[in-house]
């Protein structure tokens, strides 16, 4: 249950209602939502490639020659963006700055690593064989 996570993340045994966030806590929830955010970015296509597989993917190339380029440039960048989270998170732990800060840069890093080039890419490839939806059309 919840309060038996927060009775083992906060080391104490004895609480025994839920209590409220720590002003650190709150902020690292909001950073955690935003960077969680950026995340869904990727879940249209995660679905899909569970759900329709192979076939799906090889009829959205032959409808959309450069989506592949697309695709694989997006999930590089948001590779990057979650390896940068985990470098962020590392420093915070290490005392490099305060989390409150380092929740604000991870959040400011999963956009400008993530979305950022994504929208870059869909604007210079806009006329070049990719779509943003239309590929999700599927049998």
């Amino acid at each position: 249950t919840q309060l038996a996570v927060v009775r083992i993340v906060r080391g104490n045994t004895d609480i025994q209602d839920l209590p409220l966030f720590t002003p650190t806590e709150q902020f690292r929830a909001i950073g955690l939502l935003a960077i969680g955010v950026v995340a869904c970015l990727y879940l249209p296509e995660t679905l899909y490639l569970s759900l329709y597989g192979a076939a799906w993917w090889d009829q959205a190339l032959t409808n959309f020659p450069n989506q592949g380029l697309l695709e694989a440039t997006t999930c590089l960048f948001g590779l990057i963006a979650a390896q940068a989270n985990i470098g962020i998170t590392k420093a915070a732990g290490k005392g490099v700055r305060p989390i409150g800060e380092m929740v604000s840069l991870g959040a400011v890093a999963s956009f400008a690593l993530a979305v950022v080039p994504c929208a870059c890419a869909l604007y210079y490839l806009r006329d070049d064989g990719i779509t943003f939806f239309e590929h999700y059309k599927y049998p």
